[in-house]
């Protein structure tokens, strides 16, 4: 996903996840057998159309348009990955404690991104590198990796894949928010559609039992 940032911009990456949570769905019913009742497929429809709403700020012509391109198939490859880790997760959990398998999970993880850059690691002078860089990957690093990852092995255990992977309906909302409250973006009322989708889609998947 990472890598697909440097092929496409964040309206194309924004608008291709909004697809996790119905293929969360998709790879749940083939790795735990969790069948799609109509409940839940009303709701995962209604999440992605109110999201992808937001993501256009209620442009539809613009959504239309929208052309994919080799990093939009690489960012929709990592989403797909991801749809898979989480059904999987829970099917092989066997009671150990959460914090265990975040740390051998981003162990592993972390090894393998650095065999991938060690050819790359001598051309950084380190030194010149801003101090606002090392603290916004001190942020990542700290917040949206460890403890959103550690998070989500809570709830994907609890809750189930499909289930956790719709709370991914909330960040284009969450991101409209912050944007508006920190005066980037002036709020329009045209975006209202979109957010009562997510809400109401979001009462009927968490309210689904199956």
């Amino acid at each position: 996903m990472f890598e697909a940032l440097r092929h496409t911009s964040a309206l194309n990456t924004g608008a291709l996840y909004t697809t996790l949570p119905a293929i969360t769905a998709l790879t749940s019913f083939f790795i735990l057998g969790q069948a799609l009742k109509l409940q839940r497929a009303v709701g995962l429809t209604m999440g992605t159309l109110g999201a992808l709403w937001i993501v256009f700020r209620g442009d539809v012509n613009a959504l239309f348009a929208l052309t994919l391109n080799q990093g939009d198939l690489l960012f929709l490859l990592g989403c797909v990955a991801l749809s898979i880790y989480n059904p999987l997760m829970k099917k092989l959990y066997q009671g150990e404690p959460q914090e265990l398998m975040t740390f051998w999970v981003l162990t592993f993880g972390s090894l393998f991104l650095l065999l991938l850059s060690l050819n790359s690691l001598n051309e950084i002078n380190w030194l010149a590198v801003p101090l606002k860089a090392y603290a916004g990957i001190g942020y990542l690093a700290l917040f949206t990796t460890l403890t959103t990852f550690f998070l989500l092995q809570i709830g994907t255990v609890r809750l189930g894949p499909t289930k956790v992977a719709a709370y991914s309906y909330l960040t284009p909302l969450l991101v409209l928010v912050l944007t508006v409250s920190m005066g980037f973006e002036q709020l329009s009322w045209r975006l209202l559609p979109g957010a009562i989708l997510v809400f109401f889609a979001m009462l009927i998947i968490q309210n689904d039992n199956s």
